[in-house]
């Protein structure tokens, strides 16, 4: 369906429509562009077919003497009879229907051609889905057919299996006595074999490498090491839950927002102005929860917290001498 109808900036100059306001005024200029819109979206062909002159005025918004618009845009010459019409020549005669809104095809081509050009679409897009549709029946061909080659191939491996198998059965049925694949060791020597088991191990340190410096031992990386969240104290745990409970409403990275608030006591700030600035910015934080600070961004290094602590509290003026 169209969307939109195409009309010159100078359609109030042009004679038909300076005729048409003589004779039915305003009202008469705004049914004939309202009839033209319901045209480019319900009769694109120009042709408003299966419909009377009630139904053409109807769809004009005319409030006027009942036939009084139709009759008028009809002598106007801004609708024409498909069925009368015989010769470039024109006389008023009786309106048979169904009519149609004159040279609508030259006035409004893109209009007139939306049936094509959403035929042409729907074509384009079988095509594409037949296309689409094709590949894949391809790939599944080819993945069946390497199943069926794979589970092939398994069997063959699992018989030529059970074969060797047998034939080891076989052999192993002809021996007397058991084969060990170790020896039976005393109680002593147990004891010495679980010691030398629950002996230090070779780290990956200590491994030699001939081809590098240091005496030939690889260097050990220093490993990092984070603080479980028992370790922190109880009120940075506070401030932390106070925050995710009125502003955040559910956890986010808990680790780096605590680190961040034991950096931020660390710097000289307390646990009061911190508190103070996360319940200054309760009351102004937007209403998207998206768009809130998480508590690792406010306490962060950027310090967003201290766009929210009175001017007058000591915190803002150390920060403002430091900063």
């Amino acid at each position: 369906m169209n969307t939109d109808l195409r009309l010159s900036i100078g359609f109030r100059d042009h004679a038909k429509i300076v005729k048409l306001h003589k004779l039915l005024r305003e009202a008469g200029v705004a049914s004939i562009v309202t009839l033209w819109a319901y045209v480019a979206a319900y009769r694109p062909k120009g042709v408003l077919s299966g419909m009377d002159i009630a139904d053409v005025e109807i769809a004009s918004r005319w409030l006027g003497e009942n036939g009084a618009f139709v009759e008028t845009v009809h002598c106007l010459r801004l609708m024409d009879c498909p069925a009368c019409k015989t010769s470039d020549s024109w006389e008023p005669h009786e309106i048979v229907l169904p009519v149609a809104i004159h040279d609508w095809e030259d006035w409004q081509p893109w209009a007139f051609r939306a049936d094509e050009r959403s035929a042409l679409a729907r074509e384009k897009a079988r095509k594409r889905w037949d296309k689409e549709k094709a590949k894949k029946e391809q790939v599944g061909t080819f993945e069946q057919g390497g199943k069926e080659a794979g589970c092939k191939l398994h069997k063959e491996k699992m018989l030529l299996a059970s074969k060797s198998d047998a034939a080891g059965n076989a052999t192993a049925s002809k021996i007397d006595a058991p084969l060990l694949s170790f020896p039976l060791l005393s109680k002593d020597q147990k004891k010495d074999t679980a010691a030398d088991a629950a002996g230090p191990l070779l780290s990956l340190t200590e491994v030699e490498h001939p081809d590098k410096g240091n005496g030939g031992l690889t260097p050990k990386k220093a490993s990092r090491t984070r603080k479980k969240t028992s370790e922190y104290p109880p009120e940075v745990l506070e401030l932390w839950q106070a925050y995710c409970d009125t502003i955040v409403k559910v956890p986010a990275k808990k680790a780096d927002a605590l680190r961040n608030i034991i950096a931020r006591l660390k710097e000289g700030y307390t646990i009061r102005q911190l508190g103070i600035a996360m319940e200054n910015y309760s009351d102004t934080m937007p209403e998207d929860p998206d768009r809130r600070y998480h508590p690792n961004n406010f306490f962060g290094q950027k310090a967003y917290f201290l766009g929210f602590l009175p001017e007058a509290d000591p915190g803002h003026a150390e920060a403002a001498a430091r900063g």
